[in-house]
């Protein structure tokens, strides 16, 4: 019985959410706490951001490679939407949903406004990106973790709980949307 119990307590504490609230945009979710980033990163890790990384980009999801090893564009197929990651000096990025057909025309990308925030940090050598974003169908936060490495002017992500890795290729921004700012 208490092998029970303690199974059962270990579910819901596996299964906690960040609390959140939304932005302007009215989709996008973020975590309550404004110190959430310095609590569970800043004060943790080396927060840094690859000098390698272009802060006036804009890096949009190109392809992905399943867990076998095939390569598959993601500019293909039924769904409408890629994503975008947007960095700053401070080691703070931005995950915006970018619909495909505003591609050659970006939308204003203010982080205050919309995007899944997240940060860049080093962990033993290697270099981190954690994004607070839905976990689920219910659309709860959680905490989504990529190992991250930079050739010229592509970004790869791999998902270490999936074995899925995610090529991202940059797209310089116009100026009206490099003058904003993030600071969590």
């Amino acid at each position: 019985m208490v092998k029970f119990c303690l199974i059962i307590v270990l579910f819901f504490v596996s299964c906690e959410t960040i609390k959140s609230k939304k932005l302007d945009d009215g989709i996008t979710k973020i975590p309550v706490d404004k110190l959430f980033f310095h609590k569970n990163y800043r004060y943790k890790y080396h927060v840094v951001l690859s000098k390698v990384i272009d802060t006036n980009s804009v890096y949009i999801e190109s392809f992905y490679l399943d867990s076998k090893g095939e390569l598959f564009s993601t500019k293909k197929g039924f769904n409408s939407f890629l994503n975008g990651l947007k960095f700053y000096g401070n080691g703070c990025l931005n995950n915006f949903v970018i619909n495909k057909d505003s591609l050659l025309n970006l939308p204003e990308l203010n982080p205050l406004r919309t995007g899944f925030r997240g940060i860049s940090y080093i962990k033993k050598k290697d270099t981190v990106i954690e994004i607070i974003a839905p976990i689920d169908e219910n659309y709860n936060l959680g905490k989504k973790q990529y190992y991250l490495k930079v050739r010229t002017d592509t970004l790869f992500l791999e998902e270490k709980q999936t074995s899925l890795k995610y090529i991202y290729v940059r797209h310089k921004l116009n100026d009206n949307n490099t003058k904003y700012k993030a600071d969590w």
